[in-house]
């Protein structure tokens, strides 16, 4: 007699799950979810393949659904080359809800105590003014934070943020400084269109014989003659026309006072005169300036104006005031373009 035990145990089974019956070694299929549940373990070396998970919870809303309510996680990815877990979505990656009092959505942590880790990277490939992370604290006369970054250590930087273009970098909470920007900080609150440089470019106390006492540490000061002094900012070897100088002798009895030229180097002069006799005296001063575009080099048709055998600016001014008035104006449209093209680019609310 010819038996097909297939046959056989496939009438045997399907007459099993009929009547309610479980079968050891065997899962039953069943018509409903999440129907009756069966003892027992599941080891296969292939694929599995459904429909729907659920772990601890019928999947109603995900097609993967965990939960957990005790000590264990609900869900771990470990992997030593690929990534742990990958969200891919034409909407949203990744969602993550933190629902207690002191809860933490998304917490990101890099545990290797050398090379460069990052706990967390995000980014933005939209060159239509998306944000690569976008924080901030929802609610009304909530008094939450958007942000925060923090560096246990005193040699470390809280927070870096760098444009990779032009160099341009802010760094907050360094060793010795709250706040640090390689180039111009601008503010855009005097006008709602024009932004301007808000701190200055260099500034400082400088003695009699032309060494520092306190300053910004971006400069030097030569004494090349009695009474002059020659400041040269560091970064800057174009000539500065737009610019706030403010310069003030150090005597606080009113016997002195200053006056300023520029070179078309970068250089600032500044003289120390006698209130009194008008005669240049070496004295102490303090100086700040100001310039509205920070460090953004001029074009090469500003850098090296041609002022004949002028000097400075004012003997420029007086021996070719018209080819002085056309550099003026030249200079202030680059200015104007300059400060147009440093508007800020706030990204919509995701």
């Amino acid at each position: 007699m010819n038996i097909n035990i297939q046959t056989v145990l496939a009438s045997v089974t399907a007459s099993a799950v009929t009547s309610g019956v479980v079968l050891a070694g065997f899962v039953n299929l069943q018509d409903t979810t999440p129907g009756t549940p069966q003892t027992g373990h599941i080891n296969v070396t292939g694929t599995v393949r459904a429909g729907a998970v659920g772990v601890g919870v019928a999947p109603t809303s995900h097609r993967v659904q965990v939960t957990s309510t005790g000590a264990q996680g609900a869900l771990r990815g470990d992997s030593t080359t690929a990534a742990a877990v990958l969200g891919v979505s034409d909407a949203t990656g990744g969602n993550f809800i933190a629902k207690g009092a002191n809860g933490r959505g998304l917490v990101g942590d890099s545990q290797a105590s050398t090379g460069n880790g990052f706990g967390g990277v995000f980014a933005t490939r939209t060159t239509g003014g998306g944000a690569g992370a976008f924080a901030r604290a929802i609610g009304a006369n909530n008094t939450s934070t958007g942000l925060i970054a923090e560096n246990t250590a005193a040699t470390g930087k809280a927070l870096v943020a760098r444009n990779t273009a032009n160099n341009n970098t802010l760094e907050a909470g360094t060793s010795n400084d709250s706040l640090l920007a390689s180039g111009a900080v601008p503010r855009y609150r005097y006008t709602p269109t024009t932004p301007a440089s808000m701190v200055p470019i260099a500034y400082g106390n400088v003695l009699s014989d032309a060494s520092i006492s306190t300053g910004s540490a971006n400069f030097t000061v030569t004494n090349p003659a009695v009474g002059s002094y020659e400041i040269n900012i560091q970064g800057l070897d174009d000539q500065i026309f737009s610019m706030i100088i403010l310069a003030t002798p150090q005597e606080s009895d009113g016997s002195e006072f200053c006056s300023y030229t520029l070179a078309n180097n970068g250089e600032v002069k500044i003289q120390v005169f006698d209130a009194v006799t008008n005669a240049l005296i070496n004295s102490a001063f303090s100086f700040v300036i100001f310039r509205t575009t920070g460090f953004t080099a001029s074009p090469a048709s500003l850098t090296r104006p041609d002022m004949g055998s002028a000097k400075d600016f004012e003997e420029w001014h007086r021996q070719d005031p018209v080819g002085f008035e056309r550099f003026r104006r030249a200079y202030q449209d680059w200015e104007r373009q300059t400060l147009s093209t440093q508007q800020a680019s706030v990204p919509s609310t995701p």
